[in-house]
């Protein structure tokens, strides 16, 4: 009895934060500027087999050329330095700006969606056969 009140809180928790973590980034993403921006350069990490490197973006806001570090990586066979990307940001703090790309907008997301939907089968596939206490 126990062990299913913990895997039914374990799948609520996983649609109440896919929940709050979409209606946080609807607001954020109604809330910010996009631009386009160049990619300079690329991190690369020290791993000579890693196909994912940091992109340095270049855009332009209030006449003001901004250079940053994208906070999260990307296959570089996907992206080439001299790329135009949309990049987004608050008008307050262009300094954080990163580039829009579906990773950043449905990845968090759908993973914890996804999360949900297994610890339901999972917890179907436990208790399917058990008698109620």
């Amino acid at each position: 009895m126990k062990l299913r009140r913990i895997s039914v809180g374990l799948i609520i928790l996983c649609v109440v934060a896919a929940l709050g973590l979409a209606i946080s980034k609807h607001r954020f993403l109604s809330s910010v500027i996009e631009a386009d921006g160049k990619i300079v350069s690329f991190q690369k990490s020290s791993d000579p087999d890693d196909d994912y490197a940091t992109p340095i973006l270049e855009f332009e806001y209030q006449k003001q050329k901004q250079t940053i570090v994208n906070p999260f990586m990307v296959n570089d066979a996907l992206f080439k330095v001299n790329q135009v990307v949309p990049v987004i940001f608050d008008p307050q703090n262009p300094e954080n700006a990163q580039m829009k790309t579906a990773a950043f907008q449905y990845f968090p997301t759908a993973t914890l969606i996804l999360c949900a939907i297994l610890l339901g089968i999972i917890h179907w596939l436990v208790f399917k056969n058990s008698e109620e206490v």
